[in-house]
């Protein structure tokens, strides 16, 4: 996946975590409905400018979008697996730990169901 398709993505989820429409973002940030659909799907390059802009009016910094699309098109990681860092990303590093080993917990007793049923 390249990176403005990543970058378009991790847009619209900010977008639709606010529960805003294409037109409504593309409206805050000054660009047409057409141009946000494109931005969205990786379609036409945009400035930085603009970028600066989108992050602006979610409400996050452009250092997060950038990072966290890099990290994401590198690691081509499915939509759940996006969804649960973005849940985690903001939580001290204490509930991050106790979060990972839940998940530990949780996937040694799939394990060991699996184990059992063979």
């Amino acid at each position: 996946m390249n990176t403005g398709k990543v970058l378009g993505e991790r847009i619209r989820r900010f977008r639709k975590k606010k529960k805003w429409s294409q037109a409504d973002l593309a409206e805050k940030v000054g660009v047409s409905n057409t141009f946000m659909g494109n931005i969205e799907r990786g379609e036409k390059p945009f400035s930085l400018e603009t970028l600066e802009k989108i992050a602006t009016v979610l409400g996050i910094t452009l250092y997060e979008l950038l990072i966290h699309a890099e990290d994401l098109g590198k690691a081509q990681q499915s939509e759940v697996l996006t969804e649960i860092i973005d849940k985690l990303a903001y939580r001290p590093a204490l509930e991050q730990k106790s979060a990972l080993k839940m998940i530990d917990h949780l996937l040694d007793t799939i394990d060991s169901v699996k184990k059992s049923k063979n």
